[in-house]
């Protein structure tokens, strides 16, 4: 197996030596060369699988704080050949994987990781060319379509291969009961024949020996060469293209040698031919189509030398924002939510509880972001960012004034509550970006089960990222033009294997999941810079001449979490820096407020304000 790694820059020369047959295009007077595609590719020049792996296997030790918009996500300087793969390795040392160079050892269980891994890497590419056939940035050739169980109506050679080793895995039952089968007349003596064919020697004691008696053995068992031919072929698959594949058979095999100039050049396939119709069980002719079908494709390999088969994505960020919207997007969202106005386009949204905790859903804007372990957002995607959100408030906010104007439109149940009309306030909206991650210690962990949806960190120093923040106004955290965007890390592993297994349940499950645990991980990080506060009116005076009265202070502070018809519609959030600019300003905004409202201390957006409220209550009372 042979690996490259998707916008790392290798010397030239190097890969006309290691890769001969493979057409690349060197950079400038570097004598470099990059390949910006993920996937597979087998060509009969290089006689093995070569995969192109993404990028976010590299780590970014060596990004710098160039504004995005200059090309740092592919940079062509001989600097980024600093990267490693895995924190560990530097990719033209192992571009063949199992023969490393340079004096590198790479350990096994590092290599099994790799072979894995880029396993996962073709299923996935399979997956979303089947999902997004007429996507232009995929790129494909002599790859098969899946029928109902998942296997390949005639697939590529590593789809062959892959149904030849996932056979071997389900089916390790059968093919004991089959050998044991095989086995069971070996030694058992056919007396009649002996007796009458064979010569036998008296020994002193009066008794009869037989030197060469005759056995029960069939002198033809076409389904022990069946699975001698089955076994020879992982045996191959295992020594020659590096798949970890663990058996045990007290059968004598054909040679590697032997498979590879005669079996895998076109003997296999005659062979089988000739035995097709000898098995009789669904398990023994479903062997024997897989058998064929590798002998097949690899005949066609070796009858060509022009033939070639690929599967290949020229544009993996598209494929990695597929992945993430079928996870945890909403496929039942507004259009014009989606592909806005103005000509953007959002990756992520979805309806889903509002950061303050009352009875309403807010819209949740997310942005995917495909990079190597480490690197942070940075220049024009922050400002696209907040241009996302700003654009799906204006939206509401159309809505609203629609309504009020006595024009419902078709998209009213698209409408949320962004806007308070007795505060003027403003909900909070959620806006993330998110990326991939694979940990350095992944190979050991081999973690495909757990998404680790965490704050991102800095691939130098290991800190968690500043969450980015956008205002007008100090102290105003319920203000329109008040943004906050935070960046978020999930498991590449994790996401791959359940897009490639396509389990609605899991899906969904996972997404319930990310979408409680995107907003418990905003939370804190917002009362990290405020104190909350609920409040309530001391009198029976309109909420809204009160609000009227001290809107000037309260502008920006409050809102109101519970619509109209809520029997809490005249309970208040307060919100107020913990550093303000004025460091008297909170004291002042609490002074004033003491005149027309209790105000309750110590809240926290994830608490539920009735609760909250009846045990401060239950406290004062005692």
């Amino acid at each position: 197996m042979k690996i490259l790694i998707e916008t790392y820059e290798y010397e030239a020369e190097e890969i006309r030596k290691e890769l001969p047959g493979l057409n690349f295009t060197e950079h400038g007077e570097n004598h470099l060369c990059s390949f910006d595609s993920v996937g597979y590719f087998y060509n009969t020049e290089i006689n093995d699988c070569l995969f192109f792996l993404p990028k976010v296997l590299l780590t970014d030790d060596n990004y710098n704080d160039k504004e995005e918009g200059t090309n740092t996500d592919n940079p062509t300087s001989s600097g980024d050949r600093g990267n490693l793969i895995l924190g560990k390795y530097r990719p033209e040392d192992i571009i063949d994987i199992d023969c490393p160079k340079n004096g590198v050892i790479v350990n096994d269980q590092d290599r099994d990781f790799i072979h894995n891994f880029a396993i996962w890497i073709y299923r996935t590419m399979a997956v979303y060319r089947e999902k997004n056939i007429r996507e232009s940035s995929i790129k494909n050739k002599n790859i098969a379509q899946l029928d109902n169980s998942g296997s390949p109506i005639a697939g590529s050679n590593l789809d062959n291969v892959l149904a030849l080793i996932k056979f071997h895995n389900e089916n390790r039952d059968f093919l004991i009961f089959s050998m044991q089968n095989i086995k069971r007349g070996y030694n058992k003596i056919n007396w009649n024949k002996t007796i009458a064919t064979r010569t036998a020697i008296q020994q002193t004691n009066g008794s009869f020996l037989y030197m060469d008696p005759v056995n029960k053995k069939k002198q033809v068992n076409y389904e022990e060469e069946l699975i001698i031919i089955f076994y020879s072929i992982l045996n191959y698959i295992k020594k020659i293209m590096g798949f970890n594949i663990m058996f045990d058979l007290n059968f004598e095999l054909i040679s590697v040698e032997v498979f590879q100039n005669v079996y895998i050049t076109g003997y296999g396939r005659s062979r089988l031919l000739q035995i097709k119709y000898k098995y009789f069980s669904d398990k023994s002719l479903y062997l024997w189509n897989l058998c064929y079908r590798f002998f097949d494709r690899c005949s066609d390999m070796y009858s060509s030398s022009q033939y070639e088969e690929y599967l290949l994505s020229v544009s993996f960020e598209s494929v990695f924002e597929n992945i993430i919207d079928d996870l945890i997007g909403s496929q039942d969202i507004l259009d014009e939510l989606k592909n806005q106005r103005d000509g953007k386009i959002v990756d992520h949204i979805y309806s889903y509880d509002s950061l303050v905790n009352g009875e309403q859903e807010i819209y949740y804007i997310g942005d995917s972001k495909y990079y190597k372990i480490g690197h942070e957002v940075k220049g024009s995607s922050l400002y696209k960012q907040y241009t996302y959100a700003k654009n799906v408030i204006q939206y509401n906010l159309d809505l609203l004034l629609s309504e009020e104007r006595g024009r419902s439109t078709r998209n009213h149940k698209y409408m949320l509550p962004y806007r308070d009309p007795v505060t003027e306030g403003y909900n909070i909206t959620p806006n993330f970006f998110i990326s991939a991650k694979v940990d350095k210690n992944a190979a050991s962990e081999y973690d495909y089960d757990n998404p680790h949806l965490e704050e991102h960190r800095n691939a130098g120093t290991g800190d968690k990222t500043v969450t980015h923040v956008q205002k007008q106004f100090e102290n105003r955290l319920f203000d329109r033009d008040t943004l906050w965007l935070s960046q978020y890390d999930i498991n590449f592993l994790f996401i791959i294997a359940l897009y490639v297994r396509d389990n609605d349940f899991a899906k969904q499950h996972f997404r319930n999941d990310a979408r409680e645990l995107f907003r418990k991980r905003i939370i804190p990080i917002i009362e990290n810079e405020y104190y909350f506060f609920i409040i309530k009116k001391k009198t029976d005076e309109k909420l809204q001449d009160i609000v009227d009265r001290n809107f000037r202070i309260l502008n920006g502070k409050i809102y109101r979490p519970f619509s109209k018809d809520n029997p809490n519609d005249e309970i208040l959030v307060l919100a107020l820096e913990k550093n303000p600019v004025d460091a008297s300003e909170n004291a002042k905004v609490r002074s004033h407020l003491s005149q027309d409202f209790f105000l309750y201390d110590g809240y926290s957006l994830d608490t539920n304000i009735e609760d909250f409220l009846s045990e401060r209550l239950e406290y004062a009372s005692k």
